[in-house]
């Protein structure tokens, strides 16, 4: 007679791994089901940019004196034509401001053309208001009449107009 013994399910060898598998197989559906039941959440964002204003100028050319003849006293001014070539570009919608510092000289003010209408600007140097013109830059020459004091004399003297610009 033969005898056989019946064994229970879970003893054994591959009985001790079934648990373990089993924990594994919970820990790792947990895990997934932790991301795949992870609600969403959205929200809008707004993006605000504010471009800084800038003006920038380039004196291309510029002499380094002005000289007085006895013809310019006589005349009581000196006409220096197309001396000055600048190029200006500004971003800003309200234009620029173009300074002229003036280091002094034997003039009462200077006449500027080639910017649109003639300006005059005193002998203690002043300011243009220039409207926008655009990004692209705007290249401009300039005339300079200067008006002679009475006290002018012949002579070089150092250029008196420093250029300069601004955004308004």
């Amino acid at each position: 007679m033969r005898q056989t013994t019946q064994k229970k399910a879970g003893s054994g060898r591959a009985g001790r791994f079934v648990p373990a598998i089993v924990g594994t197989l919970v820990l790792l559906a947990l895990c997934v089901s932790g991301t795949v039941l992870a609600g969403s959440t959205s929200a809008l964002m707004s993006v605000s940019v504010q471009v800084q204003a800038r003006t920038l100028l380039n004196v291309e050319s510029q002499p380094t004196s002005l000289v007085l003849t006895e013809a310019d006293l006589v005349r009581g001014y000196v006409e220096v034509p197309a001396v000055s070539r600048i190029r200006v570009r500004s971003n800003d919608p309200n234009g620029y401001l173009l300074a002229f510092d003036v280091t002094g000289g034997p003039f009462t003010a200077i006449e500027v053309t080639g910017l649109g209408p003639a300006a005059q600007i005193s002998a203690n140097g002043g300011w243009l208001d220039r409207p926008f013109a655009g990004t692209q830059p705007v290249t401009s020459e300039l005339t300079y009449r200067f008006l002679l004091a009475p006290n002018a004399q012949t002579g070089t003297y150092p250029w008196p107009v420093a250029l300069s610009a601004t955004p308004r």
